[in-house]
């Protein structure tokens, strides 16, 4: 695996140039996420998402 940027990669993770600064590359950081009954509309190649932990484990519509 070798970062697009053609950096070098390290302990198995690509080193990523800081190149924007709001995101710090230590916020970085993979995840997996399971969503049920996907809407085709909102999920896109190339898009981003912001992942909204919630303790009580219930699961909340923003689309209303």
């Amino acid at each position: 695996m070798l970062p697009d940027d053609g950096g070098v990669v390290l302990e198995g993770l690509p080193r990523v140039l800081r190149s924007i600064n709001w995101v710090h590359v230590s916020q970085r950081f993979p995840v997996k996420i399971a969503v049920q009954n996907p809407d085709p509309a909102l999920f896109r190649v190339g898009t981003s998402a912001v992942a909204k932990l919630r303790r009580d484990g219930l699961a909340h519509d923003n689309r209303t």
